[in-house]
């Protein structure tokens, strides 16, 4: 597993939480990360990371509305450069908790877990066990650019550290307004149109949206077309505190 692990940080495949995988519950050997040699499975340098393809089992969680993991070409790209193979145990998200449970209290778990479902309580209880491998050596020595990025943005290294000083887990760091959630966007030429300002509350946002209504959509003159839809309740809750952002 320790191999994988290596090769998949070479890769930098660093586009969601990573969490590698010892198959036991046995003691982790540390001094495996600070050698200098490059095993023979690996190319020194480029791509194709391994010099044979090889195959991993990998889990995580989709939605029922999502596609096959193995059909997108994130995955397949990746393939085609690294020599990888990626073998997806993907439940829907109702059933992923109850298997991911399953496989760390068995011992039979994926080589790696992707996108944010080992959550801290995970490696609190098994990391020490020996269930999750330490990456923090296998950053330094294969995973160049996440490196540049702790130096640049030492709090997301931090939050990767657990309370026994290992990294489990690789971080999903987010520094753009496009990629924050719950954030509502509001077109700014009907705002000036209907002669109102941001809203900053409730009723505010309650007054916009039916002056959008009676002003710019009940003219017969004008074919656009208004869509509002409440994604969730946590859409909606958020519109109480949330200033819109001005994008213009």
């Amino acid at each position: 597993m320790k191999k994988i692990l290596s090769l998949l940080l070479a890769g930098t495949m660093v586009f969601g939480v990573m969490a590698g995988c010892t198959k036991k519950a046995e003691p982790v050997q540390k001094e495996e990360t600070k050698k200098d040699t490059i095993p023979d499975y690996m190319n020194a340098t480029g791509y194709p990371i391994v010099k044979q393809p090889i195959t991993i089992k990998v889990m995580g969680q989709k939605s029922a509305t999502h596609g096959e993991w193995k059909d997108m070409k994130l995955f397949t790209n990746m393939e085609k450069i690294t020599g990888i193979h990626m073998e997806f145990d993907t439940p829907i998200q109702s059933a992923y908790l109850e298997k991911k449970n399953l496989a760390l209290a068995s011992g039979d778990v994926p080589d790696v877990f992707l996108a944010g479902v080992i959550n801290v309580n995970d490696e609190e209880a098994y990391g020490p066990q020996g269930m999750f491998l330490p990456l923090e050596g296998y950053v330094d020595k294969y995973a160049p650019t996440l490196k540049k990025t702790f130096d640049q943005i030492p709090e997301a290294k931090k939050m990767s550290i657990a309370t026994d000083g290992h990294m489990y887990s690789l971080p999903y760091i987010a520094d753009t307004k496009t990629r924050a959630s719950v954030i509502l966007y509001f077109n700014m030429d009907w705002l000036s149109n209907v002669g109102m300002k941001k809203p900053t509350n409730v009723d505010e946002f309650y007054n916009v949206l039916k002056a959008f209504k009676e002003k710019i959509l009940t003219k017969t003159a004008n074919r656009m077309k208004f869509h509002f839809h409440i994604l969730n309740l946590l859409l909606l809750l958020s519109l109480v505190n949330q200033a819109v952002l001005d994008l213009t």
